[in-house]
């Protein structure tokens, strides 16, 4: 086939270069974080896109905005979007470094990281070309210090050597020293105005939107004209003013089902609300003021954000779009959760959260004011199908110190009910805590590819660009990095806390196969943010090479059969597992859970009690009497608040309990059948996989 400008295997592609045709396969899509090693995408996207119509992308990082313009052609396939997807890494060889634009402010910082960065300057020159830097922003201070430390250096030499002939070698000296102890203090202030500045610009030196450079657009405001773009852009009129929302991918059927549920029933978990979606984008950020990973769109609703704040970041159009779509416009006051005051003096000035009399809970006023603007509007962040794509993605792109974070609001509820105020929420790189992850859009049973693309270095021994494994049985050979240096050293440690979940996970079998490698250079991609042309023609290259592996390599069949026979043993030690303690007498048969019996006579008892809680809190409500508690006659304990069990809560709880009761009795059932089988002569059931996954609970992020 053709993908971009050289030929890669696969015959059907002959005549269906530049197709807007919609594919009859559909894939998923999930691409790696890098900084420029982004420029890979454009053409492996292209080359995929041609046989499959893409339904779920996402990434982190770099991969955030690879996986937006993914979904942007997708949206805009039939009127061209991706050729001119196809299109874009031409583009980028020419104005791949215009695109980065510090503030005026922090133009010195980033110029030093670049040059401390450049890998074709030796120690020696990259000090000097800081020095350089340092000397022309605050030649004042190096002046000054020149003057402070040469002066008395000059006088002290000279009085020493007297009339000595080595009166001049010393004044000349002293001068030296003076002048590399100037040139110390000029760098020194260098760091230390870089560090105010970029914690004045969100803690980096790119907002993304500020333009420091005529005729050229900063790099979001350049994101939000492509994704239109791809997506809008039919040849019949300008896309620009029109802002890509999540709910432009979803379509109408699947937007509206959203909007019709409740806030608490919109988690993204794999179901019909997310099936309906025509084209699904879900990038990764970090909260460095939560210290955890938030997936967007966003499904909770607490989440604030200020018009002043966010207009440093991104283009009227987009803000004017997000003050629209805010639910309830305007926010002037917040209450805290409802809570039940500790003392009577506590619930002064407060107001009733039930209409229902007698309930003695309250909630407490929280101002909604922006910590950072203080007057700034407060408004409440639009429900996912309003949220701005290229939104999402700044805030996935958003590399530490590179790039400035992006200030959200929330309330903090750990705190106090009376001390709870509103604070300013940083969201920063995804990269920083998944950067690849190939977790999206995983199912146990797998009905169509989720293909992945990880950005690795170079192989010592193989130099193939792109590398597809093949190999499904037995563990894989784990790559050994040498670690020279401290700076190496910390590296690998930053590697390490960075990407051992989305490496180890890599190395399953059902999971490696569909990941394809694309090996760089130390010179390519990453920090590299100067690379010629000839360079990034190169990179644009590997991921329609990178393409071509997964379409001529890759068998779907085979990996069905895979995945199924990864997760068939671990679903079946799980259900074991339940199975032993199922009906299980507790250890200590004294205590009062020893009176329950087994855990399934537990749980029947706690399903009796809520019952039981539940009738009471109603009858005693319809009386005019409501109770907020209730206390456990066999254990004692007091169950607070019974009336959330007068929701579906109690009947799931049922349900859940009968399903399990189900599953164990039939699994006991084939332990015994498996038995008798072996006994007469059948060979046992093993796994020859390696390695075997663990099945473990973790918050969806």
């Amino acid at each position: 086939m053709q993908v971009g400008d050289e030929a890669v295997a696969g015959d059907e592609f002959e005549d269906a270069v530049g197709s807007r045709r919609v594919p009859n396969e559909d894939c998923d899509m999930v691409m790696k974080g890098g900084i420029t090693s982004g420029v890979v995408y454009p053409r492996a996207i292209y080359g995929l896109a041609v046989r499959y119509r893409l339904r779920n992308v996402g990434g982190a990082s770099a991969g955030a905005i690879a996986a937006a313009a993914a979904a942007a052609a997708e949206y805009g396939r039939t009127s061209g979007g991706f050729d001119r997807l196809d299109a874009l890494p031409d583009f980028l060889g020419a104005n791949l470094a215009h695109l980065m634009q510090p503030s005026a402010a922090t133009a010195p910082a980033y110029e030093a990281v670049l040059a401390t960065l450049d890998r074709d300057l030796g120690l020696r020159a990259k000090f000097l070309a800081v020095a350089k830097i340092a000397v022309r922003t605050h030649w004042k201070v190096g002046a000054a210090a020149l003057v402070l430390f040469g002066l008395p250096a000059w006088l002290g030499a000279a009085a020493i050597a007297g009339g000595s002939r080595w009166a001049i070698p010393a004044v000349a000296l002293s001068l030296l020293l003076a002048l590399g102890l100037a040139l110390l203090v000029a760098v020194a202030r260098l760091a230390g105005r870089a560090l105010v500045h970029l914690r004045e610009n969100g803690f980096g030196a790119c907002d993304g939107h500020t333009n420091t450079k005529p005729g050229h657009l900063p790099l979001t405001d350049w994101l939000d004209e492509t994704f239109n773009r791809l997506a809008f852009d039919d040849g019949a009129g300008d896309p620009a003013g029109r802002v890509l929302t999540f709910g432009h991918l979803w379509g109408p059927a699947a937007t509206d089902a959203y909007v019709a549920l409740p806030p608490d029933q919109r988690n993204p978990t794999p179901g019909p609300i997310v099936r309906e979606r025509l084209i699904n984008l879900e990038v990764m950020t970090t909260s460095l003021s939560m210290r955890r990973p938030f997936r967007i769109p966003f499904v909770d609703d607490h989440w604030l954000w200020c018009d002043q704040c966010l207009g440093k970041y991104f283009a009227e159009p987009i803000i004017e779009q997000m003050r629209t779509a805010s639910p309830g416009g305007d926010v002037v006051a917040l209450v805290s959760d409802p809570v039940v005051p500790e003392r009577p003096e506590d619930a002064v000035g407060t107001e009733p959260f039930s209409t229902i009399a007698g309930d003695p809970r309250r909630v407490y006023p929280i101002s909604a004011i922006c910590p950072i603007h203080g007057g700034g509007v407060v408004r409440r962040l639009p429900d996912a199908p309003d949220f701005p794509v290229v939104v999402a993605v700044r805030m996935s792109l958003s590399f530490p110190g590179l790039f400035s974070s992006v200030p959200l609001l929330a309330v903090d509820r750990s705190r106090a009910e009376a001390k709870q105020v509103v604070e300013v929420v940083w969201m920063s790189d995804g990269g920083l805590s998944s950067n690849f992850p190939i977790h999206f859009f995983d199912s146990l049973a797998p009905t169509r590819p989720t293909f992945g693309i990880d950005l690795l270095p170079l192989h010592p021994d193989f130099p193939e660009r792109t590398y597809l494994p093949q190999r499904l049985s037995g563990a894989p050979y784990k790559r050994i990095h040498p670690i020279g240096s401290f700076v190496a050293f910390a590296a690998a440690v930053k590697d390490s806390m960075q990407n051992w979940t989305d490496s180890a996970q890599g190395t399953l079998p059902g999971y490696r196969d569909r990941v394809v490698q694309v090996r760089l250079s130390k010179d390519e991609g990453g920090l590299n943010l100067r690379m010629p042309p000839d360079r990034i023609a190169n990179l644009t290259q590997y991921g329609a090479e990178a393409a071509g592996k997964l379409l001529d390599e890759f068998r779907f069949d085979r990996h069905r059969e895979t995945r199924f026979r990864v997760a068939v043993p671990e679903l079946d030690d799980a259900i074991s597992s339940v199975g032993r303690v199922w009906g299980a007498a507790p250890r200590d048969p004294a205590g009062a859970e020893g009176d329950l019996g087994a855990y399934a006579t537990f749980l029947k008892h706690r399903l009796k009690s809520h019952r039981t809680a539940k009738q009471q809190w109603l009858d005693q409500t319809t009386a005019g009497e409501p109770i907020t508690q209730f206390v456990d006659p066999v254990t004692g304990e007091v169950i607070r608040h019974a009336e959330e069990f007068a929701t579906g809560q109690l009947d799931n709880l049922g349900r859940q309990v009968s399903r399990i009761e189900q599953l164990v009795a039939l699994r006991e059932q084939q332990l015994a059948d498996e038995a008798v089988a072996v006994e007469n002569g059948a060979d046992p059931v093993t796994e020859t996989l390696r390695p075997r996954p663990t099945l473990r609970l973790t918050p969806r992020t």
